[in-house]
């Protein structure tokens, strides 16, 4: 039995306690953090290889109204990604500028070896009450 969502949008509303959710609307907050109801998907759901961030970062979330589905995962370091598959033997070796485009490859293909999300498929921010915003990324969002 597979386990992994589909390619696209994630139908999931368990951190909204089963209430209406509006994809990339609805928002819950709670104790300083913040997520936002916009789960996705990409590659095959039932892969060989698993590629997991923790979340969209602000450069995916704020690319969902404007991107084409197949560009947000990992919009903006892909060429890490492609680096990392390879250093653990997963991609080819090849010139940087080369791992763009393979990644992006992986990334679309709906029957390939790969499956991407995140560990938190929606999108995560926390508050920083020093500069008053919600943030996405840095100032300790792993710790």
């Amino acid at each position: 039995m597979n386990c992994l969502p589909q390619h696209g949008r994630v139908n999931c509303t368990l951190c909204f306690e089963g209430k209406p959710v509006v994809f990339d609307e609805t928002q819950r907050t709670e104790a300083g953090w913040r997520i936002t109801a916009n789960p996705l998907a990409w590659g095959s759901s039932a892969p060989e290889i698993v590629v997991l961030g923790f979340s969209k970062g602000p450069t995916q979330a704020g690319a969902l109204t404007s991107t084409p589905h197949d560009k947000i995962a990992y919009k903006g370091s892909r060429g890490n990604v492609g680096k990392m598959l390879a250093h653990v033997g997963l991609l080819t070796e090849a010139p940087s500028d080369l791992y763009v485009n393979a990644v992006d490859q992986l990334i679309s293909d709906r029957s390939g070896r790969f499956h991407f999300g995140s560990r938190v498929r929606c999108t995560v921010e926390r508050f920083d009450k020093k500069a008053e915003v919600w943030q996405g990324s840095g100032g300790g969002m792993l710790d």
